[in-house]
């Protein structure tokens, strides 16, 4: 099964008209009227349809409102939900039991612990983690009841662990992934460039994820293919998913036309893949899919640059396709490493457009080359193309206007419908047929001119409002000299489409009857006691500080810092972590210790194993990173497991899942400022065994991944003994400065070789602590594992001194 997650209605009807089994489309909770609507539209195409509502922000999306939208999505017969936070995932479980709910975004499969958590909740299917190899994707899967999804072209999230919150959220994180980077190593503790880095190490973070052959995705059982196309544009959308959809018919037995290798690679020429995968691309593309400077992704191959001349800086482009006067092209360099550059062709066509084979001139706005490419680029809002918008039901128009009457307008809709069963009465397989009538109520009268003619009034019962219908027979019966208001004409066709869309949808609707009838909680009910918000306690308790912190920081200098309490990362060993423990203990702090980021079962099972040796050693909490290794730490200390920020609690509904499922206690991810959740006004979560951590300070973690770029790729060396990346046998992190607008990150290697990503410092705001108290918190959490030595006591030193 093949689908599109697309943005906008263009995007949508564009995927479906270039052979995408379904759609998920992105619908904001609280403006959902568009959403239905284009529900219905593509279920008038025969598509499937999922509703992504994003993440969610408590404080911008109320419970009562996102458990609203989720039944309008069920009563207007979507096929399901996607979640991406542990928030949204206990909200449509409680809200809505019996509807379909995949995961995805945060919560994407990555092990076989995680797959059995998912099937106790009830789920219907998952994304699998994008850092996952085929054979631990077939391990994952082995004996689930889950359908798999899974992204193999587009923009992705490429980081996986990370909670995407705040200003740090998907939006942003995405924007990271067309930029390009410098790194910088960091020496005698400070942030210092290396001359010989010069241009050597340039990272595009599009590298960090993996792609699979879609062959060896379907072996694995992986049932539905994904094209993540939301904002590409309905000309990127089309052309990506005819590629695809030809080569899963041809997986999937039907032998019809499959364009060969070659032709499928010139198609997606102008589109990136989402990685280095396996055999999918040879060592020769790596460099240049590394520094590429441009963004890519949009547009489609139409030319080369013949030659240039710089006397009026123009260049002589030859078009390989038909490229029109509104078309706008960029040139991008074949080797990468320079930005696009716009053209304005300045030869005039014959017609309205140069055929394929034409030399013409254009002007430049930068610096291009001979054999540099030519694209054609799409504005994200175009509208798609007739071609691409698919029109399934013909709709015949009868209508009769007398002296005296109202108007009478009946609709005859006729066409294949997935839900209309094999046979029906006509004897067409799959073919439903529908009338609907509809009369308006302001009466005909004589008028004082020529009146209505037929040919008008049936150019206006005609259009149909962009919605994918196609008409057929119009034939309308008027009286001379009669006069109707046109506003009367446009009701009565607007009521009667209405009705006929309800009316040829009704099977599908009637499927979700049950589940919207069930699931529409009442606006004034509230889901078990959990909505609250930023509520004020009467007695607002001290909040102390947790740091996170590597194990070469000396806790004696965290507690001269201020500090209450110190959270130990993972890549220690147990020798290690008993003598910390043993030192920072002498020193009056709360000793933690947080798990590994598990991204595969091999990580679990070490990550088990670190959490019972770091309990051992004298942890007094343990600190989970991904909410699969909960049962398992629960064995290990059933009074000190507590949700890190890995597990993405942002919303009062998942800080009563953490609760209700053994937690001691949650510590919230970085939300932004002023967006942190209130604590739920409930006993059981605002009890004294009860820890509720908050992150507000230091570098954010935003994720993982394994693929190590710098050493497989960049040192162009193959195996870890001979990696010539620059982080080779160093602990500190690297600065990551973007070439563009000097954003800068934060990169570390552990000793598994894989790099973390940590997001731009937070700022202080006086007074923070006070205000988190007064929301329900206990602990602020700082996370300082990006930091030097002596950055980590310093920042730590500014949080407490600021707040005292």
């Amino acid at each position: 099964m093949l689908v599109a997650q697309v943005l906008t209605r263009a995007e949508a009807l564009a995927a479906v008209g270039a052979g995408a089994d379904g759609v998920c489309i992105s619908v904001d909770p609280l403006k959902l009227a568009d959403g239905a609507r284009l529900i219905e539209d593509l279920h008038l195409c025969g598509a499937s349809v999922w509703v992504d509502l994003g993440h969610r922000c408590p404080n911008a999306h109320p419970s009562d409102a996102v458990a609203r939208a989720m039944a309008e999505c069920a009563a207007a017969g979507a096929e399901g939900l996607l979640v991406k936070d542990l928030g949204m995932l206990a909200l449509a479980r409680a809200a809505m039991p019996s509807f379909a709910v995949v995961a995805g975004g945060d919560l994407a499969l990555s092990s076989g612990r995680r797959r059995e958590l998912y099937e106790r909740a009830g789920l219907s299917g998952a994304f699998v983690s994008p850092q996952l190899a085929v054979g631990q994707i077939a391990r994952a899967a082995e004996g689930s009841s889950l359908k798999l999804w899974a992204y193999v072209h587009g923009r992705l999230d490429l980081t996986y662990g990370g909670p995407a919150c705040g200003e740090f959220g998907p939006s942003w994180r995405l924007g990271l992934q067309s930029k390009r980077w410098q790194l910088h190593a960091p020496e005698d503790g400070a942030e210092t460039p290396r001359s010989e880095l010069a241009d050597a190490y340039l990272l595009n973070l599009k590298t960090l994820a993996a792609i699979k052959p879609l062959r060896q995705l379907r072996f694995a059982g992986v049932e539905v293919l994904v094209i993540n196309a939301a904002g590409m544009g309905p000309a990127w959308v089309a052309a990506v998913c005819r590629v695809y959809r030809a080569e899963v018919d041809w997986l999937m037995g039907k032998r019809g036309h499959r364009p060969g290798l070659a032709q499928q690679f010139r198609s997606l020429s102008s589109t990136f893949n989402t990685g280095l995968g396996p055999g999918f691309y040879m060592a020769g593309s790596i460099r240049h899919l590394v520094n590429r400077g441009h963004p890519g992704g949009e547009g489609v191959a139409v030319g080369k640059v013949e030659s240039v001349r710089r006397a009026d800086s123009r260049a002589l482009i030859r078009l390989s396709l038909e490229v029109r006067v509104s078309d706008r092209l960029e040139a991008r360099t074949a080797g990468g490493g320079a930005d696009a550059v716009r053209l304005n062709l300045v030869d005039k066509p014959a017609g309205r457009s140069w055929p394929a084979g034409s030399r013409v001139w254009a002007n430049v706005g930068g610096r291009v080359m001979p054999g540099d490419t030519v694209y054609r680029v799409w504005a994200p809002g175009s509208e798609p193309s007739a071609d691409t918008v698919p029109a399934c039901v013909e709709v015949d128009v009868d209508a009769h206007l007398a002296v005296g009457a109202p108007l009478v307008v009946r609709l005859r809709a006729r066409g294949r419908c997935r839900s209309a069963g094999p046979q029906t009465a006509d004897g067409g397989a799959g073919i439903r047929t529908v009338e609907v009538e509809e009369r308006g109520r302001v009466q005909a009268v004589p008028a004082d001119g020529s009146g209505i003619s037929e040919q008008w009034l049936a150019r206006e019962l005609a259009r149909f409002g962009g919605r994918p219908l196609r008409p057929g027979r119009v034939v309308c019966h008027v009286e001379p000299g009669l006069y109707l208001p046109p506003s009367e004409v446009n009701a009565v066709r607007r009521n009667a489409l209405a009705k006929l869309v309800r009316e040829y949808l009704s099977p599908t609707l009637g499927q979700a009857s049950a589940l919207s009838g069930e699931a529409a909680p009442s606006p004034s009910v509230r889901l078990d006691g959990v909505e609250t918000g930023p509520l004020l306690a009467a007695q607002p308790s001290r909040v102390r500080v947790m740091v996170m912190v590597r194990g070469d920081i000396d806790p004696l200098a965290i507690a001269d810092a201020g500090a209450d309490g110190v959270c130990l990362n993972p890549d220690s060993s147990y020798s290690a972590m008993m003598d910390y423990f043993a030192e920072a203990k002498g020193a009056g702090l709360v000793c933690a210790y947080c798990s590994d980021v598990a991204m595969s079962d091999d990580d679990l099972d070490h990550a088990v194993s670190q959490m019972m040796r770091a309990s051992d050693a004298g942890a007094d909490l343990i600190v989970v990173e991904d909410v699969a290794l909960l049962a398992a730490s629960l064995d290990a200390a059933p009074d000190a497991v507590v949700l890190g920020p890995g597990c993405s609690v942002a919303s009062p509904e998942a800080m009563r899942w953490a609760v209700d499922a053994g937690a001691a206690g949650f510590v919230v991810p970085y939300c932004g400022l002023g967006q942190v959740p209130g604590v739920p006004q409930d006993e059981a979560i605002r009890g004294p065994n009860v820890l509720r951590g908050a992150v507000v300070g230091g570098r954010p973690y935003l994720g993982a991944s394994r693929l190590c770029v710098l050493g497989a790729e960049l040192g162009e060396q193959g195996g870890r003994g001979g990696c010539s990346a620059p982080c080779r046998g160093r602990a500190d992190t690297w600065l990551m400065r973007s070439t563009g607008d000097g954003t800068e990150l934060r990169l570390a290697t552990d000793r598994w070789c894989r790099m973390h990503l940590y997001g731009p410092e937070v700022p202080l705001i006086r007074g923070h602590i006070e205000q988190l108290a007064c929301m329900g918190y206990d602990w602020v959490w700082l996370d300082l594992r990006a930091y030097t030595r002596e950055g980590a006591v310093r920042a730590c030193a500014r949080y407490t001194g600021l707040e005292a």
